[in-house]
This record gives structure tokens, C-alpha cells and sequence, in this order.
């Protein structure tokens, strides 16, 4: 079956999202497998995201691809109305899904599947007998202890009438495709998708779904290390006696984004601060401002937030964590609803704040402004580092243990 000394094979699992803490949990797991001789394959939408490559050993194979089509007009609020606008509302898109997913694991004869978003992989897998569980973010895994998935627009009233169409709509097309696969196990709604064992690779304070369960398991973030990231921290000015030190500010952005440009030029704009900021898919940028630093490969952020006053990016998983546990307070630019999610959990404990939407250069000066001088923003982020002291290690071991644990479970689901 496999070639690892255990002879066991697990299949890793990344189906829906963009970012690389899919990417960075996956190839975490991947490598303890590979410890322990346990053979890792991992099934993923993109093989190489942003020239990472994984792990000496690790087999890649691309995952079924999945259909997007399109949201309503008003956006989602529920990973249901999320998995209906990526083709699991009609049987006729989820249909190959799902058979792809088959007779793909059938093929493998995994031991195992992890998951990490990976709906398809998390429905078809317990359907088959095969022990099945979730590694992800609070977004990506809704408490599924109840009929219906819970919205995660918590400061709304959500609509009922369009959460209400997309359950009736998946859970018809996972009957439909039930019947047609001759998979009677198949999950039957969008919430029984979501109720195999779990472990969160976050930390408590940013998870997505506040009112989850008692007894949740959270390993902590993971890190995702690039091949082309510079292999040393770059230098800050060296103080000058009696002088005001300028704030050390990092940024971690993608230039699409279309607060990229406003933002780089309000620092450039300060002599009080120095920058050392990655700009995603920038090349030959014109390095002017005196204050600014531009690398164009990958900056290894947490060897850097040690001696950060400010980290400006973008939200992601990994990097917020990162930055909530050695005390820096966030500047966040969202580009999606988790990062939003995000910004909004950071806000709360008074570790962040949240810049997004169209922005005048006076709106984006003064927020700035404010995170560079927000005490109690200050004050909250070194609070919240204290209180999560737990997860500021290495995480990964910790996350196979409580894997480990939780695969008996599932196999008697």
C-alpha cells in the first residue's frame, strides 16, 4: 500500500481557498507523517502556490477541480450558502466532484484523509469507510452540532429566506449524487459534511464561530516556510543616540490589492517610520523613498515581528497569529471574508484594526496614523500574546498528537 516503514499512506486534502495556510498545515502534517513512516500524499488545487514546494518524499497530485458559480447578490454568510456557490447545490456539478473524489480515494486506499477545506474529500471519505479528519482555521471548520451551519456574519441579522435555499439546495443535490454513486453514507445535508473530529490550527481568540462547542482542539498556528524567502532578517538603521528612533513597520502585501499603492505611499510620506515591506507579484520596483525597503522575494516574518512596531498585510491566518503571539499590533487590508472575519476578532481583543473597502489618501494617512500610535492597541497585542504564551512554539508535533486522537474517533463515525 505504501511506501513508509508503518506502511500506512494518508492523503492530505486542500480543496477551496487561496491562501498558503492551507498549503503551510498540509505540508506540516506531511513531514510528521513522513517521520514516522507514514506515507503523505497530498491532494491540492495548485501544485507549486507562490513557488513553494513540498516536502522531499511528499507525492503531489492535483485535486478535482471545483465549479464556481458565482454568489448572490448580497455575498454569503454560512459555509452552506459557501459551499452552494461552488457547485454543491445541483446534482449536475456535484456530481464529478464528488466522483472524482471517489474514485480517486478509492484508488489511493488511504488509511487516513486530512483535511484542510477540503469539502469534497471531508464528504466522500467517511461515505467509504475511511477515517476522516478536519485541520483549519475556525472559518473553515463551522460547528457542526446543530441541522444548520451557523452564519459567521455575527454582527448581522442574516437572510434567513437565502440560508434557507441553500440548505434545501445542497442537501437535494448530495441525495441526487447519493443515489447516483450508490454511496449511502454520503453526508445528506451541508452540516453532516462538517461533523467528523477537528483540530484548529489557530488560536482560540481568532476563531471565526465564537459559540463553538466546549472541548474544540487547537494546536496553534503552523508555519509555511519558501524555498526563495531570504535566508537572513534584513537590518534596520542603527539607532542614533539622543534621536527619535523611527517605528519599524513591516508590510506584507499583494500589489493587486487596491490599497497597496495608497498605503506605500503614505509611509513613503513619514520620516518617522522605516519600512521593510514584500510586495506580491512586484518585480524591478523602483526603490525611491529612502524610508522604504521593497524585497521582492518573501521576508521571514516571524524571525522579524520580534523587533516590529507595526505589521500591515493582509489578514492571513498564519501571519495574524504569528503577530498576535510576539505582541505587534495589525494594520489589516482584507481581500476576503475570512481575513475581514479576522481583522473583526483582532478588533475585539485590541490587537488590530481593520482598513479596507475605497479609501481616500486622507482616510488611509490617518489610519495609519492610528496604528502607529494607538497605545491601547499596543497594550491589547501584548495582552493577547500573554494569554496565548501556550501556542508561541513549534506547533506541528502537537497537532499530530491531538490528530492522532482524534483518528480512532472518526473511524467509528
Amino acid at each position: 500500500m505504501s511506501a513508509g516503514n508503518s506502511g500506512k499512506r494518508w492523503l492530505l486534502a486542500w480543496e477551496m481557498g487561496s491562501g498558503l495556510g492551507h498549503w503551510a498545515g498540509l505540508t506540516a502534517m506531511a513531514t510528521q507523517a513522513l517521520a514516522r513512516g507514514i506515507e503523505p500524499i497530498m491532494v491540492v488545487p495548485t501544485l507549486a502556490p507562490s513557488g513553494l514546494r513540498a516536502p522531499e518524499g511528499v507525492r503531489l497530485i492535483a485535486c478535482p477541480p471545483l465549479v464556481n458559480t458565482g454568489t448572490a447578490a448580497g455575498g454569503t454568510s454560512s459555509m452552506t450558502e459557501l459551499l452552494a456557490s461552488h457547485g454543491f447545490a445541483s446534482e449536475r456539478t456535484l456530481l464529478p466532484m464528488l466522483r472524482m473524489w471517489r474514485d480517486l480515494i478509492t484508488l489511493l486506499k488511504p488509511d487516513a484523509v486530512i483535511v484542510d477545506h477540503a469539502p469534497g474529500a471531508l464528504a466522500v471519505a467517511p461515505a467509504l469507510g475511511v477515517p476522516v479528519v478536519q485541520l483549519g482555521t475556525g472559518f473553515a471548520i463551522p460547528p457542526a452540532d446543530k441541522a444548520r451551519l451557523p452564519s459567521f456574519r455575527t454582527w448581522e441579522k442574516p437572510d434567513g429566506l437565502a440560508l434557507t435555499r441553500a440548505e434545501i439546495n445542497v442537501s437535494q443535490a448530495l441525495a441526487a449524487v447519493s443515489r447516483a454513486l450508490d454511496l449511502p453514507r454520503l453526508p445528506q445535508s451541508a452540516a453532516a459534511i462538517y461533523r467528523a473530529p477537528a483540530v484548529l490550527r489557530t488560536l482560540p481568540c481568532l476563531d471565526h464561530y465564537p459559540d463553538r462547542p466546549e472541548g474544540a482542539l487547537y494546536c496553534g498556528p503552523l508555519e509555511v516556510m519558501s524555498d526563495n524567502a531570504v535566508a537572513t532578517v534584513p537590518a534596520w538603521p542603527t539607532p542614533t543616540p539622543g534621536a527619535v528612533q523611527p517605528k519599524r513597520v513591516l508590510a506584507y502585501i499583494k500589489a493587486d490589492d487596491p490599497l497597496a499603492v495608497p498605503i506605500m505611499q503614505a509611509l513613503a510620506g513619514r520620516p518617522d517610520v522605516f519600512v521593510h515591506a514584500y510586495i506580491a507579484n512586484v518585480r524591478n520596483m523602483n526603490n525611491l523613498a529612502k524610508n522604504l525597503v521593497v524585497h521582492e522575494t518573501p521576508l521571514p516574518l516571524k524571525a522579524m515581528l520580534s523587533s516590529v512596531d507595526l505589521l500591515i498585510h493582509h489578514g492571513g491566518a498564519g501571519a495574524t497569529s504569528q503577530a498576535l503571539l510576539a505582541g505587534v499590533p495589525q494594520l489589516l487590508l482584507p481581500q476576503m471574508a475570512e481575513q475581514f472575519l479576522t481583522g473583526r476578532l483582532l478588533e475585539n481583543v485590541r490587537a488590530g484594526q481593520l482598513l479596507w473597502g475605497q479609501q481616500t489618501m486622507d482616510a488611509v494617512a490617518q489610519a495609519l496614523q492610528r496604528a502607529l500610535h494607538n497605545d491601547a492597541m499596543r497594550d491589547g497585542a501584548r495582552s493577547a500574546a500573554l494569554l496565548n504564551a501556550s501556542f508561541a512554539g513549534a506547533n506541528e508535533a502537537k497537532a499530530l498528537q491531538m490528530i492522532n486522537t482524534c483518528l480512532p474517533l472518526a473511524a467509528s463515525t
